[in-house]
């Protein structure tokens, strides 16, 4: 339950998931809550343009605590997200599917938010390395 699927045209080149708080155009943005669940954005946010000059595709939003606000990705409409290697663990981190995606290789690269560690933890929990 770590990454939401979307039927998306394969362009090339990197696989990238984002977070349910980013925003990404013409795909939901819930932030894990159902009161956003019909909330469709009409931008991309600007923290994607890092892929300007790169060949990408989205291939979906992950899962997260309830508007980022927890540690351990097992609060959220969707249902928990358990640890990719361990089902009884948590990928921790509110970031925990973009996590457990990249880790079980559904995608390259996993975009999410850090304020307290919401990116590093679950990438270090994971196995992978996360950037602030």
């Amino acid at each position: 339950m770590g990454i939401f699927p979307y039927k998306v045209a394969v362009k090339a080149g990197v696989r990238v998931c984002v977070k349910d708080n980013i925003a990404v155009k013409g795909m939901p943005m819930t932030c894990s809550s159902e009161h956003l669940c019909m909330f469709y954005p009409d931008y991309t946010a600007s923290c994607l343009s890092f892929a300007d000059n790169v060949k990408y595709t989205i291939v979906g939003k992950c899962n997260m605590d309830e508007f980022g606000m927890g540690s351990t990705t097992s609060h959220s409409t969707h249902g928990p997200c358990p640890h990719p290697f361990h089902p009884k663990l948590t990928p921790g981190g509110s970031s925990g599917g973009c996590a457990a995606a990249v880790a079980l290789n559904q995608a390259d690269v996993g975009v999410g938010s850090d304020t307290g560690g919401s990116i590093r933890l679950p990438a270090a929990f994971c196995g992978l390395l996360g950037f602030k």
